[in-house]
């Protein structure tokens, strides 16, 4: 596919991410934010290797971050924020943070109690 740009924040869009985007290998920017998106983030993500900007924050996504995520070496920015997602980040994530240019890391990850915790305190650039 020569699809490289998919922003569609601010749509009020609902159900789940449909799983045809997970096709488009070269894809770059995949803006989902500020939706009413539910569902998990699935695992095909990681098969999007040309990402470099996924931004899902602000909607009502569940489940777990995928380690799969690990494998988009280009990401530069992940925000997640403000969503029901639980668990640990993946240290396949983190990782990205400092070997690769994963420079923006956006997760529930503040107080005493985060919905996500960090492997390590570099891993989320911004908790909130």
């Amino acid at each position: 596919s020569n699809l490289f740009f998919i922003d569609l924040d601010f749509n009020e869009l609902t159900g789940t991410i449909p799983v045809e985007l997970y096709r488009l290998r070269g894809l770059n920017e995949l803006d989902l934010n500020n939706n009413r998106l539910t569902g998990v983030l699935d695992t095909r993500i990681g098969s999007l290797r040309e990402l470099e900007f996924f931004q899902i924050h602000n909607n009502t996504i569940s489940g777990t971050v995928p380690t799969e995520i690990g494998n988009l070496r280009r990401l530069v920015t992940f925000t997640l924020h403000n969503n029901t997602i639980t668990g640990e980040m993946p240290t396949e994530v983190c990782a990205l943070r400092t070997d690769f240019f994963l420079r923006f890391l956006h997760a529930d990850c503040a107080g005493l109690d985060p919905n996500i915790q960090c492997a390590f305190p570099a891993c989320c650039s911004t908790c909130k």
